[in-house]
């Protein structure tokens, strides 16, 4: 499993896709499984239950887990925040080679939204 941290407008999107072209992998996006779970409420942000990003991160963690335990290799874009991940490594680790790709671009390239 190939994790990448994310920032905005840094092109992350862009290269997990390349990524999972390249190294032929599927490339997973948490966003859309919180979007999915969000679009069944058929309501704003502001309207969902109190514990729906608690939800939308076992939904994540579980289809991960899900797909490494059958032994399919992938690329995760996805925001690595460490007391959400921390927890959850130890088991990911145990059944796949994990790998973190950090995106930076100077902001002479590519520059940042105000």
């Amino acid at each position: 499993m190939h994790h990448r941290y994310r920032k905005a407008g840094r092109g992350q999107s862009t290269l997990s896709k390349e990524l999972a072209k390249l190294l032929y992998m599927a490339r997973h996006q948490p966003r859309r499984d919180k979007e999915g779970y969000v679009n069944t409420f058929g309501a704003g942000h502001d309207e969902l239950p109190p514990d729906s990003n608690r939800v939308a991160t076992e939904i994540f963690f579980d289809t991960v887990s899900f797909l490494l335990a059958r032994k399919i290799s992938l690329i995760v874009e996805a925001a690595f925040q460490h007391h959400v991940w921390q927890p959850r490594m130890e088991a990911l680790t145990a059944s796949a080679r994990v790998c973190f790709v950090i995106c930076s671009v100077d902001g002479e390239i590519v520059p940042v939204a105000t």
